[in-house]
């Protein structure tokens, strides 16, 4: 806790020495108790669970710091320092299966807190329409299919601004991301860009790129004298997601759709390797669709569309994985899972529940489409939570 205590005076200390810097200081708190009975879909092993979750957070930030101007408009600086705190009310043992796969994700989830920001941003870097932040920071590419850090917070550095061409917007990332409970050489490299094309609608051009020094497995892989019973033993894999997203406005309908592909390879290793590199080649589409309609006599009706699709690895392919799984997309939120529907929560590369050792790319071997309907806002029941 020295370092959080350290941030948190340095903010303060920039905080009386800015005249026109204001410090914002933000707190909440959301306790939730949630029952799950049958997640195995098995009468002799249920794995039923109850409990009551815990997400806190705590913020510090100075913000408009000025800046030394070089030219154009006048710069400023923001100091933010984050903290979190996620677990299970008085719970002293582990997070039980498979609610530990959402808890990994997390520097901690036993209600001690950890850095979910501690970043400096630069307004109108240089006097131009940029914006530039780093340390530890919140982070979402596109809508979040290919990345998101879920409340976790990212290392690194990024850059968003205008171009000088049509009106088009850039923004550029490098992340390091490392796995809490691993050493060093397990970390996770994330670095890419976004390009946002303005016309009738938005386009939107993602590119990410992973680089992950993991020591893995590859599901589904299979060849003569494999030692390994789930999948090639793997090492030092390299994958790239690009995403091309289109969103519109217009009148009483709202579209938002995504379609994404998936290449890269990595390197075998274990007591047996593979004969030859595991390459990756996936794909995933994403359509999101509402219409607001007036109705007679009972207010705004509104019905939403969802439907989404991640393809799963071929098992006739044994060192060619096709599974879409990007390593840090969007399915989680503190300890429960975020994507379609109350029970699975899934997503286009994976689903809740299950005892694999890991959540598998999908929930089958292809994975289903997801529907969701509201009902018109005045005659919309409450939903259990």
């Amino acid at each position: 806790m020295r370092r959080p205590l350290a941030l948190a005076v340095l903010v303060a200390s920039c905080a009386s020495s800015a005249q026109s810097a204001s410090l914002d200081v933000t707190a909440s708190y959301k306790m939730k108790a949630a029952s799950y009975s049958n997640l195995h879909y098995n009468t002799a092993d249920k794995n039923s669970h109850s409990f009551i979750t815990n997400d806190a957070r705590l913020s510090l930030a100075v913000r408009k710091i000025p800046l030394e101007s070089r030219g154009g408009e006048d710069s400023t600086m923001d100091l933010a320092v984050g903290l979190r705190a996620i677990g299970v009310s008085g719970s002293t043992t582990s997070i039980a299966s498979p609610f530990d796969r959402v808890a990994s994700y997390y520097p901690n989830a036993d209600l001690t807190p950890f850095i979910e920001n501690a970043y400096v941003r630069v307004h109108k870097l240089w006097g131009y329409a940029w914006e530039a932040t780093f340390g530890r920071q919140t982070f979402k590419l596109g809508s979040g299919m290919l990345l998101d850090d879920d409340g976790a917070g990212l290392t690194g550095a990024s850059a968003r601004g205008e171009l000088p061409w049509w009106g088009m917007k850039l923004e550029g990332f490098l992340f390091n991301d490392r796995n809490p409970l691993a050493s060093a050489p397990n970390s996770l490299d994330l670095l890419g860009l976004s390009l946002d094309l303005p016309g009738e609608g938005v386009w939107q051009l993602n590119q990410l790129i992973e680089r992950d020094r993991a020591n893995q497995l590859v599901y589904g892989c299979t060849y003569t004298g494999n030692p390994e019973a789930n999948g090639c033993r793997v090492s030092k894999a390299f994958r790239s997601f690009t995403s091309v997203r289109y969103q519109i406005s217009y009148g009483p309908v709202v579209f938002d759709g995504e379609a994404a592909m998936q290449k890269g390879y990595a390197t075998p290793t274990g007591l047996s390797p593979a004969p030859n590199h595991i390459t990756y080649s996936g794909n995933a589409q994403v359509v999101r669709m509402k219409w607001k309609q007036s109705l007679y006599k009972s207010g705004q009706g509104i019905m939403r569309m969802s439907v989404a699709r991640g393809s799963g690895d071929d098992p006739g392919t044994p060192t060619r994985d096709e599974a879409f799984f990007p390593s840090r997309g969007h399915r989680h939120n503190g300890l429960e899972r975020v994507g379609f529907g109350e029970l699975f929560a899934a997503t286009p590369y994976d689903a809740f529940g299950g005892t694999t050792p890991r959540p598998p790319p999908t929930a089958c071997a292809r994975a289903p489409a997801a529907w969701s309907w509201s009902a018109p806002a005045s005659r919309r029941r409450p939903t259990k939570g």
